[in-house]
């Protein structure tokens, strides 16, 4: 792809998390990591372009996202939900080829599977890829320019699922659960170790 037009990771990071009681994105996981860094640190080594979308009442995420030195993109006031997120993000990202599109709260992902879906989407013959694990499908999902009105379409909470295609999508097996696992409650980040 040219540097006019990369394939890029949209970072989404929006969300109220009212099941865990307050931003579980600059949560800990570790004394010196958090949830978002986590996953920004485990893409960066991909290489591609990376911007973080969120509202500008997130002032830690704000803050984490200019010390990853990653883009940001302000919605102006907290998401009502994926769609929206993903809608905003995708206007704000027009001139890429294609978005890998990722929840800031799914901590696990190593970088060789966001490294497998961008390598997968650069080949050019594939508008959709997913990574599999069992029967399901996880995350990052990959969409290429086609889909970029149908993005920026999406509102309330059920992200992109609406447009996954089966006759689109390239998939591939992953290795673990993690594909899988988000944050949802304090609880989640008590069981960081465990498969």
């Amino acid at each position: 792809m040219s540097a006019i037009a990369p394939i890029g990771f949209l970072v989404l990071a929006a969300g109220h998390a009212r099941r865990f009681g307050r931003c579980k994105l600059t949560a800990r996981l570790t004394p010196v990591q958090t949830v978002l860094g986590q996953v920004l640190d485990h893409i960066a080594p991909v290489g591609a372009p990376v911007c973080v979308v969120t509202s500008e009442a997130k002032l830690g995420v704000l803050a984490l996202a200019e010390r990853k030195r990653v883009g940001v993109i302000k919605m102006p006031i907290d998401s009502s939900g994926l769609g929206e997120s993903i809608a905003y993000g995708v206007a704000a990202t027009q001139h890429w080829a294609g978005w890998i599109v990722c929840l800031g709260d799914m901590p696990w992902i190593d970088t060789s599977l966001y490294q497998r879906v961008w390598q997968l989407s650069c080949i050019g013959t594939a508008k959709q890829v997913a990574p599999i694990i069992g029967e399901r499908r996880g995350h990052p999902v990959f969409f290429d320019k086609t889909y970029v009105h149908a993005l920026r379409g999406l509102t309330g909470d059920s992200g992109a699922a609406s447009l996954i295609d089966d006759r689109a999508l390239m998939t591939f097996k992953a290795g673990d659960q993690a594909a899988l696992r988000d944050v949802d409650t304090p609880a989640d980040l008590r069981c960081i170790d465990k498969p």
